[in-house]
């Protein structure tokens, strides 16, 4: 090595001194914030997901964080002897966890990035094989070996569980249960390799392994399939949040609170969310459903799942135990009663004694079958069989308004409400005529005139000969639980502070107004607002008057627009407004004005009159030809733009610069897919002595060798990774390759130095020095020395 050359490596060999000195004294001076996720799949493609999220953090908190994968017991081990942090699992698993060791509340919630849809929910899989004929249904899941995770699992085993249990089937059997462990993808081998008949696993594993070339979905079916035509995956059960993220009592309250605002201000674009699979995290969903599921399994934290008792199954099927025991002791004190009435005629006086004691005994069964009818909770109907009522009891009374006397003789159509389809009586009189029963439910009005939900029940009664002799019907009030249920729905689309529409009624309009647009012709606009200074309110006044204000500000826009457009609150003080039916691209100027007119009113705050401003993102379509969820995250963009603006004023989406943003991306990642398929090559350009003329180094010289444009020279694909991390996984790649082919030709013979380019970004990479320490490691055979960095480029 000459001169120049032993000075130039001592230059790099200080400015790599000097960045790890620093490195030291900041980022690692801290203890690392350590992050337990549970293993739904194999951990080191998991490890590697996550990695970008792990660099995403250590720079937002300013500290180190690291990452491990456990299984169900190696993470509870580690969260009880304190070796975790941070924890991400699934739903069920954490209400365990946070019974037992006391962890926080939930933080955020992930949210999936799946194509272009973001989910927020997740349900369990029931397959089989494709060519297992003899399973279609829950009910042919009796006596079958079903492959899960652990019992543990949320959704590799409670939730399709619960279906099974709920759907009358049965909780599977503990011989039933093949338990194989995690992740996930080996409940879908046990299946396919025949040593399970059944697989219980989370949603969405089978489109990720086809996605990756690991499965053919035509190999397997999904039984009890629901019908949810917003859920992109095949699903057998019903949905529940995703999976919570929270931290451990000895994390302080600044650490959690700084965590917090790192993933909620993750946004989808972000390397970290795109390679850890998401769309980023969201405000804390509720999880008491969840809760209501473990409760109803009685699995941990609420005790061991018991066997089947009589109490449970009286519980469940009371109704109907209740209706069919009724009619049967009915029928057969009936029949007991003519029996005997004919047995005593063609009896002589000798057998008058025992006849009177068999009157006696039906007097008994009757007295009882009396007393069934009288205090029963479920309404009792009896007809003729020209349908005239001939008998109610006082549950009746009690449900319709009607009294025994005023019911009497009439037809059961006094109940009739107009809210009911004829259709649905013709229905339920063809079954009663073929099947001679008939169970649904129907809406009825009540004699004070409002109509109330019912479960009825309805069996014909025949004679000796066959013909109908009674109707008895039986109906039961369901009007509270469709209350219920309706509250359900409303609180899954309404945000429940300012009753806005949320995010997933945002969504459902805009596609319908995409379409209306494309029918009419006419332009509509997404805004996308938050209130500026929104933070230093709660800081100021509380989160209580931080909340007033979100419901004055909402009321104060909805009073400027039209009843056509739509105002919806996705999250925090974020809020988007729909404009459709616009006259004109500029139309929406002037509503916008007015937003921001609205929003600046001053708002009364614990008597202190508060003025906010608010910063507005707005996208155009259909000159923004984009799906809904795009539309949305463009106004967000645009709303960004606005806020470095100097807010308080709204920014329009820039199409052209947002269509070389994709086109960035898309190289970036066609350089990624490159590395991966090894296409990238090094060429030596020898370093000769000019005076000896013998060789005294080489420069490592790389190319892309393109399967479709040929071999590319640097100038052709460096620039379009500037700045970006693959650039520093391309770095890394050039290194090793350089010293594995040192380590070649020094088995040779051949000693050669090799000077090898590295960019700006690898070089001030905070974990620069330990990765190009790990590669040297990997060659000891070649000196250190012999790897020149003689210059960086930008």
């Amino acid at each position: 090595m000459n001169l120049r050359g032993v000075l130039r490596w001592l230059a790099c060999l200080a400015t790599l001194m000097v960045l790890w000195g620093s490195l030291s004294v900041g980022c690692w001076a801290q203890e690392p914030l350590r992050f337990g996720m549970l293993a739904y799949r194999q951990k080191d493609e998991l490890a590697t997901q996550w990695r970008p999220m792990m660099a995403y953090l250590t720079q937002a908190l300013q500290r180190p964080v690291e990452f491990t994968a456990y299984t169900f017991d190696e993470l509870t081990t580690a969260i009880a002897q304190s070796r975790v942090d941070v924890v991400l699992t699934n739903p069920g698993h954490f209400i365990v966890l946070q019974h037992r060791h006391g962890m926080s509340a939930p933080l955020a919630t992930q949210v999936v990035q799946v194509g272009n849809h973001a989910i927020a929910a997740f349900g369990g899989t029931i397959i089989t094989r494709n060519d297992a004929s003899s399973i279609n249904t829950l009910a042919d899941l009796r006596g079958k070996r079903i492959a899960i995770t652990d019992t543990y699992s949320l959704g590799g085993y409670q939730m399709q569980a619960l279906e099974m249990l709920e759907a009358g089937v049965g909780l599977p059997l503990q011989s039933e249960l093949v338990i194989i462990g995690m992740p996930h993808d080996r409940m879908l081998d046990a299946v396919l390799d025949g040593r399970a008949d059944v697989g219980f696993v989370r949603s969405g594993l089978m489109e990720a392994l086809a996605r990756e070339g690991k499965l053919d979905l035509n190999r397997v079916k999904v039984i009890n399939r629901q019908n949810l035509p917003s859920f992109p995956f095949a699903v057998s059960t019903r949905l529940y949040p995703e999976w919570p993220l929270a931290v451990l009592p000895h994390v302080d309250e600044d650490t959690a609170r700084e965590l917090t605002v790192a993933l909620l201000s993750l946004r989808p674009q972000h390397i970290a969310a795109r390679q850890a699979g998401l769309h980023g995290f969201t405000n804390t969903a509720n999880y008491d459903g969840v809760d209501a599921l473990l409760r109803r399994l009685r699995v941990p934290p609420y005790t061991s799942a018991p066997e089947l008792s009589v109490w449970d199954i009286w519980r469940r099927y009371q109704l109907w135990i209740s209706a069919t025991g009724m009619l049967l002791l009915l029928l057969l004190t009936s029949s007991a009663w003519l029996w005997n009435q004919s047995r005593r005629l063609r009896r002589s006086e000798l057998l008058l004694t025992r006849d009177i004691a068999a009157r006696k005994r039906t007097e008994t069964r009757l007295q009882l079958a009396a007393s069934v009818f009288t205090h029963t909770q479920e309404a009792i109907i009896i007809t003729d069989a020209a349908n005239k009522i001939i008998e109610v009891n006082a549950a009746f009374t009690s449900i319709t308004g009607y009294s025994r006397e005023e019911a009497l003789g009439q037809n059961p159509r006094i109940l009739k409400s107009q809210r009911q389809d004829p259709a649905h009586y013709t229905t339920m009189w063809q079954a009663l005529k073929s099947h001679g029963f008939w169970v649904g439910e129907m809406w009825n009005r009540h004699k004070a005139g409002h109509d109330y939900a019912c479960v009825q029940s309805i069996s014909m009664v025949r004679d000796a000969d066959g013909k109908p002799l009674h109707y008895v019907a039986l109906l039961n009030d369901i009007t509270a639980v469709k209350d219920h249920q309706r509250q359900l729905e409303h609180i899954a689309h309404y945000d429940t502070l300012t009753a806005l529409p949320n995010r997933s009624l945002l969504l459902d309009r805009l596609q319908q107004a995409i379409a209306h647009s494309q029918r009419q012709k006419h332009p509509l606009a997404v805004a996308y607002f938050d209130i500026d200074g929104f933070k230093s309110v709660n800081d100021s006044f509380g989160h209580a008057a931080g909340d007033e204000l979100l419901k004055q500000v909402a009321h104060q826009v909805k009073l400027v627009l039209r009843e056509t457009d739509t105002l919806a609150r996705i999250g925090g003080d974020e809020f988007v407004v729909l404009l459709v039916n616009l006259e004109s691209v500029q139309e929406y100027e002037v509503v916008l004005a007015r937003v921001l007119r609205a929003v600046a009113q001053p708002v009364m705050l614990n008597a202190t009159a508060v003025r906010v401003s608010a910063s507005i993102g707005v996208t155009v379509y259909p000159n923004d030809n984009a799906d809904a969820d795009q539309l949305v995250r463009h106004a967000d963009q645009a709303m960004v733009l606005a806020k470095l603006a100097g807010k308080n004023c709204y920014q329009l989406f820039d199409i052209s610069q947002d269509e070389t943003q994709r086109t960035q991306r898309e190289n970036v990642q066609q350089v990624a897919q490159a590395i991966e398929r090894n296409e990238f090559v090094l060429f030596y350009q020898p370093k000769v002595n000019m005076r000896s003329g013998t060789v005294v180094g080489a420069e490592a010289l790389i190319r892309w060798q393109h399967p479709e444009r040929g071999l590319l020279a640097p100038g052709l694909f460096l620039p379009l990774i500037e700045g970006q991390p693959v650039c520093i996984a391309l770095g890394e790649w050039v290194i090793g390759t350089a010293l594995a082919q040192m380590a070649q030709w020094r088995a040779k013979g051949l000693h050669l130095p090799v000077s090898v380019n590295i960019s700006a970004m690898q070089l001030q990479a905070g974990d620069f020095v330990a990765r190009l320490a790990e590669l040297l490691a990997q060659f000891p055979q070649v000196p250190a020395q012999d790897l020149e960095l003689p210059r960086c480029r930008a």
